[in-house]
């Protein structure tokens, strides 16, 4: 059995601050560590449950966060950046479920590190007129190869995010947010435990969870956080300016519809 894990940062057991989250920080190689012992508990409950392939594929800024020495067996380690499919890169057709684990909620949701892809540049996304954060975005990749995004970890917030995206999927809340910088955490072994155990279950019970579609032709609308980056992100060609800081694509399928958000995203944070 194979078992797809993407990874990332901000909805991780015990980070509430961008101190956590970026190598220039004082408290990031703590989030390494608190990182990897998180990925390590979905890998255990993975194994209990039957999986003996896991993929991971480090998702969060420049995705090479994990540190491979402390990382399980038998996973391998997808890491490094840029990557075509960034945070969803390695998935495919063969995978027989995904994880997403550290997951955080969008932007304008009251999740701890609340945000969309950028948290300087991205105001909200739209996906054919559906309000969607990073995990939305994750699990419509899988669907795009007929993968079920089948268990997620974060803080309640991305818990509530996640059920109303993903019918039937597992929850691990390590966290209740109680702001966009401050959370009650619980404490690592607790966390560690709820996300092996939710791992498990969430194997065990996959084939009750669907892959979540989105037909083609799919249109990105992506508001940014000012004008002066709704001119850059224009550049790009296709793309379309619908309002003061709002630009828009029509891609013709899910996996063109990411790569141009991630375009226009780049675009935008050079401005």
């Amino acid at each position: 059995m194979k078992i797809y894990i993407s990874a990332d940062m901000e909805g991780i057991s015990g980070i509430v601050d961008w101190e956590y989250t970026s190598s220039e920080r004082y408290d990031y190689s703590r989030a390494r560590k608190l990182m990897t012992g998180d990925v390590n508990a979905a890998i255990q409950g993975a194994v209990r449950a039957g999986a003996d392939q896991i993929i991971v594929n480090d998702s969060h800024n420049s995705m090479n966060n994990i540190l491979l020495e402390e990382l399980l067996a038998p996973a391998s380690l997808l890491s490094g950046a840029p990557k075509m499919n960034s945070m969803m890169e390695g998935i495919d057709s063969t995978c027989d479920g995904v994880a997403l684990i550290g997951y955080h909620a969008m932007m304008n949701s009251t999740g701890v590190l609340n945000h969309t892809f950028s948290s300087l540049s991205v105001y909200s996304l739209k996906l054919n007129g559906r309000e969607t954060g990073e995990l939305g975005l994750s699990a419509y990749i899988a669907g795009y190869f007929n993968v079920p995004v089948v268990m997620v970890s974060g803080d309640d917030q991305l818990s509530e995010e996640a059920q109303a995206f993903v019918p039937g999927v597992k929850t691990a809340e390590v966290k209740e947010a109680r702001g966009r910088f401050a959370a009650i955490c619980r404490n690592l072994a607790e966390a560690r435990g709820l996300i092996a155990d939710r791992m498990y279950e969430a194997i065990l019970s996959r084939n009750s969870i669907k892959p979540v579609k989105i037909e083609g032709p799919v249109t990105i609308e992506v508001a940014l956080q000012n004008g002066a980056m709704a001119d850059a992100a224009q550049i790009m060609p296709g793309a379309e300016r619908v309002g003061s800081t709002t630009v828009q694509f029509t891609a013709p399928d899910i996996l063109v519809a990411y790569r141009a958000f991630r375009t226009i995203t780049s675009l935008a944070s050079h401005a």
